[in-house]
């Protein structure tokens, strides 16, 4: 399952790739009183807001095109998608729920049908089915669903049909391309070999090529599985070894360069591990950082607004959030403030949800069925 915030812009064959939750604030205007007050208490407001039972993918966008982020989470016994609608504030509306055929556990938001909409894909355990909802501004017509075995997440992929984004489905061991037929409706169109038991699937452009690259996180492998595009359309995939129970990897610039590097989290080792980009193909292990209580869930972003790319992850034993706040060359060092979650937090998304140019966090709590916010500081 993956927490994903991802935008492309496309040319022909080509995309460029840009987390938007992370924008340049090194000139925020924070006064010295508040920089110490948010050294200590970064993260404050947390809300509880409820989803369908037992959520486990999230995902940020604009679903009902008022410019304000709304929050859509997987829920895998609730058979349902829940939807929360943004008010800009950081808080949000009651949830939407809508039906699912079995078990969806991760998803990716994009406009496949370029209507203007954000329509919603998502991966379905239970039923080895990926389905896609057209959106309707805010809510979602019939879905179409698609045969994907054991499906686990499913990403955004930039493809060639009139702009159109493409869709990459994990299941087992193989990632699947499903190609937009330009319409808003996919068909396959060949796989990669990958680890064992992908649980995610992320998408970015390692080699500066403007062709989209992925990684997945394998859990009974131990490993992840980068794939680097060729000139074909197809990809050259990889498996590095992992400490034990890889959960997530997430993409972005950690060590001061341009290219964008990974970050793992493994449940069972305990551990979140750092591969960095040295040529665009190639990867070099970096620090590692210990993180207890069976840590699950990780997302990346400026956490502390001095420019440099953050992780925030969960430890789903002790139902808390662990921040790693990072030196700018790929050192993190916990912060000391752990925040308080739900029973059992998984996935989680960093993005600015009160408009203040500050980034917030989201997390889903899988045992106590909501999403907690919590607002940066100051807000």
């Amino acid at each position: 399952m993956r927490a994903a915030l991802l935008v492309f812009a496309l040319a022909g064959c080509d995309a460029t790739f840009g987390l938007i939750h992370i924008p340049d604030r090194t000139d925020a205007g924070i006064d010295a009183l508040d920089a110490a007050a948010c050294s200590t208490q970064p993260f404050t407001n947390a809300r509880d807001y409820a989803t369908g039972t037992l959520p486990l993918g999230i995902a940020v966008a604009d679903v009902d095109g008022d410019s304000k982020l709304d929050i859509v989470t997987a829920n895998q016994t609730g058979n349902t998608v829940t939807v929360l609608l943004g008010l800009g504030d950081g808080t949000f509306a009651p949830k939407q729920d809508f039906d699912t055929p079995m078990g969806p556990t991760g998803l990716a938001i994009g406009d496949f049908d370029d209507n203007g909409t954000q329509d919603v894909a998502v991966a379905e355990l239970g039923g080895n089915l990926m389905s896609v909802f057209p959106g309707t501004g805010g809510a979602f017509a019939a879905r179409y669903d698609y045969p994907i075995a054991s499906a686990t997440d499913v990403a955004l992929l930039p493809g060639v049909t009139a702009g159109r984004p493409n869709l990459a489905a994990v299941g087992a061991n193989k990632l699947t391309v499903m190609v937009n037929n330009g319409t808003g409706l996919f068909s396959p169109n060949g796989y990669v070999d990958i680890g064992d038991a992908a649980n995610d699937v992320h998408i970015d452009d390692f080699d500066g090529d403007r062709k989209p690259d992925f990684v997945t996180a394998n859990i009974v492998g131990s490993n992840i599985s980068i794939g680097i595009a060729n000139e074909t359309g197809g990809f050259a995939a990889t498996n590095i070894p992992m400490p034990m129970g890889p959960r997530v990897a997430v993409t972005g610039k950690i060590d001061g360069d341009e290219r964008p590097d990974i970050a793992v989290v493994s449940a069972e080792a305990g551990m979140v591990s750092l591969l960095l980009n040295t040529d665009g193909s190639h990867f070099v292990p970096g620090m590692s950082t210990p993180v207890s209580g069976s840590p699950i869930g990780l997302a990346i972003g400026d956490l502390d607004v001095d420019g440099d790319n953050d992780l925030a992850v969960t430890n789903s034993n002790e139902s808390k959030v662990t921040l790693l706040m990072n030196d700018g060359n790929g050192n993190f060092t916990q912060n000391g403030v752990a925040l308080a979650a739900g029973v059992t937090p998984g996935e989680l998304v960093i993005a600015d949800f009160d408009r203040d140019a500050r980034n917030d966090i989201a997390v889903v709590n899988r045992t106590s069925g909501n999403v907690r916010v919590y607002l940066g500081c100051p807000h």
